[in-house]
């Protein structure tokens, strides 16, 4: 079994081993003691918690924030703002591509959308669209999609950053 706990370090610091060991019996059945192994693995933790920090900051944001996979484009990250606004749970929001929720796009179109993003052509695209929530409710958003790679593992991932419009968009429409 794993165990991860948390200790002291030489240093003075917090540090946290995971140690994993097996029951040990002599011929005779006795118990023995326990084999195993630890290894520190603060290093892990501490980027765990800057992730799971990182992520609740993003959730406290107004805007909307997808990532998804480059070449399934699948959604892999929806924020708090993203569920609220098409109304589908995160889980089902994995499930789900982002032609799931626009409606004038189906694959090909979106593939063809994006594929300067991909290619490296163009670093930014910012165009005005509609979600469709969950109930079919259709949401005018400004969309920031933009394509970035990994430095140190060459992998890229698309993120958009949406802000709904509706409220500019009424504004605009008295104005006139």
């Amino acid at each position: 079994h794993n165990l991860i706990y948390q200790r002291i370090s030489v240093d003075g610091g917090i540090a946290w081993t995971q140690s994993s060991a097996r029951p040990f019996f002599d011929d005779d059945g006795r118990f023995m003691g326990y084999r195993g192994a630890a290894s520190d693995v603060t290093e892990e933790i501490l980027t765990k918690i800057d992730l799971e920090e990182f992520r609740d900051t993003l959730d406290q944001t107004e805007d909307c924030i997808f990532t998804f996979e480059t070449d399934s484009l699948r959604f892999n990250y929806v924020n708090r703002g993203a569920i609220e606004q098409v109304r589908y749970t995160a889980r089902e929001l994995l499930e789900m591509t982002p032609w799931d929720i626009k409606p004038e796009f189906d694959e090909d179109a979106f593939r063809d959308l994006v594929a300067p993003l991909k290619s490296g052509t163009t670093d930014t695209l910012r165009f005005e669209t509609f979600h469709e929530t969950k109930d079919g409710e259709l949401v005018p958003v400004e969309i920031v999609l933009q394509h970035p790679v990994n430095e140190r593992t060459g992998k890229g991932r698309f993120v958009a950053i949406v802000r709904e419009t509706s409220q500019r968009k009424e504004i605009e429409a008295e104005l006139i």
